[in-house]
């Protein structure tokens, strides 16, 4: 019997086993990926694990916009993870942008470290809007942000600020909330 995997199936197989790998081995393979690999892998993951408000779901014509903010080398290597890739017939479209206000529309947001502008009303204006925000900033889940790629120690940690992500309508897996670290922080936010 012959086994056949289509690219789109092979290459998720693939990033699926370097996050693994880098939850399971940091020491082994922190040399192997430089950060911004690692981190544009987890944003493309997460796609997999996220069911967005209604808003967000226009129809398979609709690419799925993931907007990079402060990191050209997360934008790239994100443009190369997502080449060709669809997600429930959804293409990707990455679009690399230096300002907040280039923002615009997206289902996905990340703001690299860089980015020191206050931002607690910007994460809860996009919160009312459906889009996933990422950083991997600490401070950026005390405002308000949902996903944070934190380091600790060698390896990078997946860390869900869940009351977030539940105020924009936005869910996660069960997979991935077993190996996140949940936060669960309404501080300063409203609907």
């Amino acid at each position: 019997m012959k086994w056949k995997c289509s690219a789109s199936a092979c290459t998720s197989c693939c990033l699926l086993c370097l996050i693994v790998l880098v939850f399971t081995k940091p020491c082994l393979y922190a040399a192997t990926f430089k950060p911004d690999q690692v981190k544009a892998a987890f944003i493309y993951n997460l796609t997999n694990f996220v069911t967005w408000p209604d808003s967000q779901s226009l129809g398979p014509e609709r690419p799925i916009v993931i907007a990079v903010v402060g990191s050209q080398a997360i934008a790239h290597n994100l443009l190369l993870l997502t080449k060709g890739e669809t997600l429930k017939g959804r293409p990707f479209y990455i679009k690399f942008i230096q300002s907040l206000s280039e923002i615009g529309d997206c289902q996905i947001l990340f703001l690299d470290k860089s980015m020191e502008a206050p931002l607690g009303e910007m994460l809860r204006d996009l919160a009312r809007q459906g889009v996933l925000t990422i950083g991997d900033s600490p401070d950026f889940l005390k405002n308000g942000g949902m996903v944070g790629l934190l380091p600790k120690g060698k390896r990078i940690q997946i860390v869900i600020n869940v009351d977030a992500a539940r105020n924009a309508g936005i869910s996660f897996n069960s997979k991935l909330l077993k190996v996140a670290k949940i936060i669960r922080s309404i501080r300063g936010m409203g609907k």
